[in-house]
């Protein structure tokens, strides 16, 4: 077990904690603390005494466990990234990293060890991509250990990460489009969907859209917020990146359907009632009782108005795919689609549509070549 109490006398308890095994001896150690109060007192003195076991507090640096620096770098988390962010870190240590290395000396860490789990996590069948996230995440924590003078390098940076296959993305078409359009029109998520497709905006900027953001006689939207669920409940938080903080024109075929999707909106809240419950106000896309959409919720009714259309099965992601593809296709330089998509830098833009660029030019080199046959230029 690892911690327990036992009751000394009237008002009085033992709260011992195990440490784990002596590195010099092998036996087991262990603190124990007197209590003078009541059980659940005891039962407090207890939790806090295994949270700084667990963080390694008072453990001196060279006897540090790298499970004991991760648990105390995730618990300084919160204050430093999206709350998202730190559930996926804490997801990725504690399943795949400290089970397997959790015991080792933080000081003592080696890139062959590291090389090692992240062999074992593709044998296991782990995709290589979760393998370069495991290694990425292992990586910033140690370079926090590095800044805290706790280690003089990095091995999870020297270790080498699993090739990533690329995802070839296919461009979608006008057609392709207009089929998603019409297959999810009359659903509930239709507006939602027109609004990815012409805007480009990640599924958690457009639940996170608020009528203050849009301003449809101007034509404009602003993203300053996304939505995000956890712990239960809903939160707006900061958008991606501060270029994910952005304005963008709305295109004039959205503007009814927003303007439409605002009036059934008013509606459902007059129908409502006292019923109706907006926990976060002014929300552009809500249940009909005004609470905030989940997005894999969203996600799955989009799938399935897309299965009953017959049209192959889709991300909601690859509806931002579509938007950037389509711009492409009409001629749209990449840094102003990297603009819109709110790319932290243009190179990201153009890595993740490098597979289509060629093809884009290849075709816009045969019209060109039609156009200058059909005028009689001849060859010298």
């Amino acid at each position: 077990m690892p911690g327990h109490l036992a009751k000394r006398s009237r008002g009085s308890w033992t709260v011992v904690i195990d440490l784990g095994p002596d590195p010099q001896t092998g036996r087991r150690r262990q603190l124990s603390r007197a209590v003078h109060g009541t059980k659940r007192e005891a039962e407090r003195v207890l939790v806090d005494l295994l949270s700084q076991r667990d963080r390694g507090v008072g453990v001196r640096p060279e006897r540090l466990t790298l499970a004991q620096y991760l648990h105390g770098w995730l618990g300084g988390l919160t204050v430093q990234v999206r709350p998202s962010t730190a559930r996926r870190y804490r997801g990725i240590l504690t399943l795949h990293v400290i089970p397997q290395l959790g015991g080792v000396r933080l000081t003592r860490l080696t890139v062959l060890q590291v090389n090692t789990l992240l062999a074992d996590r593709l044998a296991s069948g782990s995709a290589p991509m979760t393998v370069r996230h495991i290694r990425a995440v292992l990586r910033k924590a140690l370079n926090d250990a590095i800044r805290g003078d706790l280690l003089s390098r990095n091995v999870a940076a020297l270790a080498t990460a699993p090739h990533v296959p690329t995802r070839s993305l296919a461009p979608m078409t006008p057609d392709e489009a207009q089929a998603i359009l019409s297959a999810t029109a009359q659903t509930p998520i239709g507006a939602i969907v027109a609004t990815a497709l012409c805007t480009g905006l990640r599924q958690g900027e457009i639940l996170g859209l608020r009528w203050g953001d849009v301003d449809l006689e101007r034509g404009r939207l602003r993203v300053t917020t996304a939505l995000q669920r956890f712990g239960g409940s809903f939160y707006l938080v900061e958008p991606k990146s501060a270029s994910s903080r952005r304005s963008i024109p709305v295109p004039p075929p959205l503007v009814p359907i927003l303007r439409s999707h605002r009036a059934a909106q008013v509606r459902a809240q007059l129908v409502g009632g006292s019923a109706w419950d907006e926990p976060i106000a002014g929300l552009v896309f809500t249940t009909a009782l005004g609470q905030p959409l989940h997005g894999v919720v969203v996600t799955q009714q989009f799938q399935a108005a897309c299965a009953r259309a017959g049209l192959p099965r889709l991300r909601f992601h690859d509806l931002r795919h579509g938007t950037a593809t389509l711009l492409l296709t009409a001629g749209v330089d990449l840094k102003t689609i990297s603009a819109l998509l709110g790319h932290s830098t243009i190179s990201l833009t153009a890595n993740t549509y490098a597979g289509i660029v060629p093809a884009l030019k290849a075709d816009a080199m045969e019209r060109l070549g039609a156009l200058l046959a059909t005028g009689g230029i001849e060859s010298a």
